[in-house]
């Protein structure tokens, strides 16, 4: 909010020095560059989360995850995995869809996220899943900091469930 205002105090500067002299070329450039400062400090004010994100996130949504590959080992984990790993740090993972239409049989969906992930991965995981969670930012003097949130994704795993692919150039 504070941005705005003093977005608005270099907005009425500006029309008070473009009413009071006469713009020559060597103006025009003083008085573009004060209106990207305005547009600038609206821009920051309305939409950047200048004062960081909140400490803790909300939980939205829990996702159970079927493994990608369709053929298990008759021991340990084998050949399962769960989640898969791009070298571009693309994660794509794989879960069971509710058909709308009412059709008898199993839908499956591959996803894919590639920011703010993080792995958890443990002895003790009976059920993989991946947990969607929405951080908010700090709203206060500066900034209204609207549309910023962030979204975290969590995902829970059996060890040895996580497949990297790695691409060597």
């Amino acid at each position: 909010m504070l941005t705005i205002i003093i977005g608005a105090l270099i907005a009425c500067l500006l029309f008070w020095w473009i009413k009071e002299a006469d713009i020559s070329d060597e103006d025009f450039i003083t008085f573009f560059v004060f209106l990207l400062l305005v547009l600038g400090s609206f821009v920051l004010g309305i939409f950047a989360p200048i004062q960081g994100y909140k400490d803790e996130a909300i939980f939205e949504k829990e996702i159970e995850l079927v493994s990608l590959n369709n053929t298990t080992a008759s021991e340990g984990s084998g050949g399962l995995f769960y989640v898969s790993v791009s070298g571009e740090n693309v994660y794509s993972y794989r879960y069971e869809i509710v058909d709308k239409y009412g059709i008898s049989g199993k839908s499956y969906k591959v996803g894919t996220v590639s920011k703010n992930v993080t792995e958890i991965e443990s002895k003790d995981c009976s059920k993989p899943v991946l947990r969607v969670y929405k951080r908010k930012p700090k709203r206060g003097i500066w900034t209204f900091a609207i549309g910023s949130t962030i979204t975290e994704y969590v995902f829970y795993l059996p060890e040895g469930t996580i497949v990297r692919n790695v691409k060597l150039n």
